[in-house]
């Protein structure tokens, strides 16, 4: 099924983005971290999904709480890690009153960020870096703490590949080929845990490393299809994760079409930003990708 990011809207309340994308024909919407704190947001959720017919999704920083931060699977910080914790605990148990299918959180970094943004972006604590081996081992032992606390087999998690813009800047746990192919094999031992694989940032990463990004999503989509549990779309030019609308021939909307009958049971998100794109272009691109797919992937 296809969804459309609450991050097409500019509006921070639950219940405004609703009605301005129920206004614009759209019904699935997956939540992300632009909503303000709501400490009520499961009664809206409860309330407008039956109102409107929603399905909905939640990804990442939702429900963001009341005390801003960013959420590191890999940080080393004692209290971001009882953070992130503590909001994946809310989403694991929102996830199961709501019968969401699956929840998608960025990979790790090996690095902590300020919850102040920059070019889109969280800006980078350059004090916090460890070496990259001890990001993943931390890595690696939160996200199976996460999956034996939180996630029953019944739910499910997809950690996203990261993008990484600089070489300089590799701070990423999971953006690489061979970081995710290592990924991959880690989550062979869980049921439950899978990959969000992020179009757009697999994009920005192949033109920082020099491989090619269609090649490479092919290859993932044909040899780990059992272990892909969404996936995002979003156009760059592959200098930045800039979340612009897609092209009628773009690249990512044909892999949709070639790959139609593997992917058709996995949740599909346009991630697009109402920071980087006019109205006029959300809109846009809403009705040429209902046009594009219709039935075949706007519905159950």
């Amino acid at each position: 099924m296809i969804y459309f990011s609450s991050t097409c809207s500019k509006f921070e309340d639950f219940g405004d983005i609703v009605d301005e994308m129920v206004d614009l024909g759209i019904r699935n919407i997956e939540l992300s971290g632009n909503l303000k704190f709501n400490p009520d947001i499961l009664t809206h959720m409860r309330l407008l999904r039956e109102k409107h017919r929603l399905n909905l999704m939640v990804h990442h920083y939702f429900p963001p709480p009341q005390e801003p931060f960013v959420l590191n699977l890999a940080s080393q910080n004692p209290d971001i890690r009882k953070k992130t914790f503590s909001l994946i605990q809310q989403v694991s148990d929102l996830i199961e009153q709501l019968d969401i299918p699956v929840y998608g959180v960025h990979g790790g970094h090996c690095v902590d960020m300020l919850p102040e943004m920059k070019n889109l972006h969280f800006i980078i604590d350059e004090q916090t870096k460890v070496e990259k081996q001890k990001a993943l081992k931390t890595f690696q032992e939160n996200v199976d703490y996460i999956i034996r606390e939180f996630f029953p087999r019944k739910r499910r998690m997809a950690v996203e590949n990261l993008f990484v813009a600089s070489k300089d800047q590799h701070y990423a746990l999971l953006a690489t080929p061979d970081q995710i192919d290592r990924f991959m094999e880690f989550a062979r031992g869980y049921d439950n845990l899978g990959l969000l694989l992020d179009l757009g940032h697999l994009n920005v990463t192949a033109s920082t490393f020099g491989f090619d990004a269609v090649s490479h999503a092919r290859f993932l989509l044909k040899n780990y299809s059992q272990k892909i549990f969404q996936l995002h779309l979003s156009e760059n030019d592959g200098s930045f994760d800039v979340h612009h609308v897609h092209k009628e021939d773009s690249w990512q909307l044909e892999i949709l079409e070639d790959f139609s009958s593997i992917i058709k049971g996995i949740p599909i998100t346009f991630e697009w930003f109402h920071q980087t794109n006019s109205r006029e272009d959300i809109i846009g691109g809403i009705k040429m990708i209902q046009e594009k797919f219709g039935a075949s992937l706007l519905q159950n």
